[in-house]
Formats: C-alpha cells, structure tokens, sequence
C-alpha cells in the first residue's frame, strides 16, 4: 500500500470521527445556558432569604446565575420586598 494511500484512509478516518462527533452534538438535547433554574421564582427563593439578597453576595450571584428574573427591577437586590 503505497503511502498516498495510507494518508488518504487516516484523512478518512479522521473526518468520520469529527462528522460523528458533530452530528452527536447537534442532536443532543440542548440545555439552558445556564442551567436548571435553582430558584423558579421569587416566592421560593425567599423562603431561603427572607430579606432577599444584595448585589455581591453568594446567594444574589446564585440567583442571578440560574434566573436572572429574580432581580426584575434590576436595582442590586434578588426578591426583596
């Protein structure tokens, strides 16, 4: 088998590999880009923070990262009352 040859079914086989990785890809099912919504809403979220949560905390920056709705009015403050 001469090298050509040899070249073009490695060439072959790599482009398989990336078709197959591509078309997996694209059929898998697509998620938010976020994630699942840790808290759906307000009403379960202050059950955990009664107060809500000021920008710069741990649990505003969860919020935000999962539902960015909780902050609504978007004045620093998750679900406060």
């Amino acid at each position: 088998m001469s090298l050509s040859v040899k070249l073009g079914l490695v060439v072959g086989a790599v482009a398989g590999t990336v078709m197959t990785l591509l078309a997996l890809w694209l059929t898998a099912p697509a998620q938010a880009a976020t994630g699942p919504a840790l808290y759906k809403n307000c009403a379960a979220f202050t059950k955990k923070y009664p107060g809500g949560a000021k920008k710069g905390t741990k649990p505003y920056r969860l919020a935000m990262k999962y539902n960015r709705r909780l902050d609504g009015d978007k004045d620093g403050w998750a679900c406060e009352k």
